[in-house]
């Protein structure tokens, strides 16, 4: 039987505790072979890796890598906001908010950031706190044309086309040959002029229902008052002629009394 004494349970521990920390290493070492393929990898080579696979649309497999990235890294600024730009592409706007929120806590100016978490509001439907988000873009570069195109969408979205038309014109200044813009702003115009439209051919069809209703009214209150007034009439009629009768009956009943009678003996 064998028997530790107190300086063997402690070197136990002391074993046990250079496993855990070999385990440890071995992890760290066997993600960055994953991510990398190679242990020199570091997280701003996997994070433009990453870029390039956003640009191709390859989303997820950019995940993986950022997520190596932001393994090694966890305030790896570009590994964040390449992260959100890869969950707005596969749909996943709110998780795309939180990153794009850590990304603007790392560098509170990128404009980009302000754009894209933008979109992610655009894409969860709400334009309006989308709009907020674009301004402060704006504020720190007013030639952001991005910002202002994505803008104009957000406008429109409200069915604000005026403004919208005002945003893409303003980003096709900046950047004439920048397409999607022009595209976007044509697309405004045809909508603001069938507004307008829509209102010119609305307008005087409700005004003439408004005619017809309020004639309609108007010839209803003139026969309630002309029955009205035949009413009176009738009752005063009524009345001349009951007092026409009563007065003949008066007479009548006079002519009876003041007649002689007559004696039935001589």
């Amino acid at each position: 039987m064998k028997y530790y004494t107190g300086m063997g349970m402690k070197s136990l521990n002391y074993q046990i505790t250079i496993s855990t920390i070999v385990g440890v290493v071995l992890f760290l070492m066997s993600a960055n072979f994953a991510f990398g393929q190679d242990f020199g990898l570091n997280a701003n080579e996997l994070n433009n890796e990453a870029r390039e696979l956003i640009g191709s649309g390859n989303f997820e497999e950019a995940l993986e890598l950022l997520d190596g990235a932001l393994l090694l890294n966890p305030n790896h600024f570009g590994a964040s906001f390449n992260k959100g730009w890869a969950l707005v592409g596969l749909g996943k706007h709110e998780e795309a908010i939180v990153w794009f929120d850590k990304a603007l806590v790392l560098n509170p100016n990128h404009v980009n950031a302000m754009n894209m978490k933008g979109n992610a509001l655009l894409g969860l439907d709400k334009p309006e706190e989308a709009i907020v988000w674009f301004d402060k873009a704006l504020e720190v570069n007013p030639n952001y044309f991005f910002a202002l195109n994505n803008k104009g969408l957000a406008l429109s979205n409200l069915g604000r086309y005026d403004e919208a038309i005002s945003s893409y014109e303003k980003a096709l200044e900046i950047n004439p040959n920048y397409n999607l813009a022009q595209q976007n702003l044509e697309l405004a115009q045809q909508n603001y002029m069938f507004d307008w439209l829509y209102l010119l051919i609305l307008v005087p069809i409700v005004f003439g229902i408004y005619l017809i209703q309020n004639s309609r009214k108007k010839s209803r209150k003139k026969e309630k008052k002309n029955a009205e007034v035949k009413k009176q009439v009738e009752k005063k009629k009524t009345k001349k002629a009951e007092k026409k009768e009563k007065k003949k009956a008066e007479v009548e009943d006079m002519k009876v009394s003041l007649s002689p009678v007559k004696s039935d003996t001589l």
